[in-house]
């Protein structure tokens, strides 16, 4: 059963590679052709970073109080003050 599993997969690979090698040699043509083309329809997009938002006080109070705990070397070195909210 794995066997049949395994054998299937490189089955899959076996055909599909010599298809991306093509892709990548036609992209690479493309490139070496007309590279201000290239630059600007890029091969695939990233993605536009989220903004972070703000975490609320009472959740933030119990993060700090967290990391002191795990900061905690018997000295009170390393540690955050916690303020009332």
């Amino acid at each position: 059963m794995l066997f049949e599993i395994l054998a299937i997969i490189l089955a899959i690979y076996a055909v599909l590679s010599p298809l991306w090698v093509i892709k990548a040699v036609q992209f690479g043509m493309k490139v070496n052709e007309k590279p201000k083309e290239a630059a600007e329809k890029p091969f695939f997009s990233v993605p536009k970073k989220k903004k972070e938002e703000e975490t609320p006080k009472e959740l933030q109070k119990f993060i700090d109080i967290n990391a002191n705990i795990d900061a905690f070397d018997g000295f009170g070195e390393n540690q955050k003050e916690i303020k009332d909210v």
